[in-house]
């Protein structure tokens, strides 16, 4: 697993922590899409810095969607 080195700022913006096989993560990109909302992905299976942090915060399922630093569940 790589560690991109990506510094996403979960306070800005719309983040999703995720990754492209989960079904509802799936479902969430699409809904944000379908409603033009842009959003930064950290993928927990593919970046170890992504992995790090949902471990650090707790997170055991994903997706876990940040908006604007307020954390968002499912």
């Amino acid at each position: 697993m790589k560690d991109d080195g990506q510094d996403i700022n979960l306070s800005e913006g719309v983040v999703i922590i995720g990754y492209n096989g989960c079904p509802y993560c799936r479902k969430a990109y699409a809904f944000l899409a379908q409603h033009n909302i842009s959003y930064k992905l950290m993928d927990t299976q593919q970046d170890a810095k992504a992995n790090r942090l949902a471990q650090q915060n707790g997170i055991k399922g994903v997706p876990v969607i940040y908006v604007n630093g307020e954390k968002l569940l499912g």
